[in-house]
């Protein structure tokens, strides 16, 4: 069953975490689909034009149901149109493993696209993550 959400229910799952001006927070709804993720990568797009900075994007996981395959390449397209404006993704489930196994199929996929993609077991090991990716950019 596809769910129908409210744009305004849908943005609030995109944002700056803890007042970032460079890490952005998905939490992808129980039941993803294509309008799902389209507006995912509208408020995404959105976000990177209001800042020239390359972007961090963290993506949770933990309450998604797995991707169809037709949303797979969906997602894949969406991440290929904003390549260039993402230094990093890290992506978590917390405790589901397949919804990480998952995510890691993707990654796998495009290896190219997704190089700087990395899935972590919860958003503390994301945050890591990013800052060593950030210090090894400062040297």
């Amino acid at each position: 069953m596809i769910m129908h959400h409210t744009k305004e229910f849908l943005n609030s799952r995109v944002a700056w975490h803890n007042q970032s001006d460079d890490i952005i927070m998905y939490q992808e709804v129980p039941k993803p689909s294509i309008q799902t993720i389209d507006n995912f990568f509208m408020v995404l797009g959105k976000m990177c034009k209001s800042n020239p900075k390359k972007k961090y994007i963290i993506i949770d996981l933990s309450e998604a149901e797995l991707p169809t395959a037709e949303l797979r390449r969906h997602i894949t397209n969406g991440f290929k149109d904003h390549a260039d404006q993402v230094e990093a993704i890290c992506v978590f489930a917390n405790k589901n493993k397949l919804m990480n196994i998952a995510a890691q199929f993707i990654i796998n996929f495009q290896p190219r696209l997704f190089n700087r993609m990395t899935v972590h077991n919860d958003l503390a090991h994301c945050l890591t993550k990013i800052g060593n990716v950030k210090k090894v950019k400062r040297t």
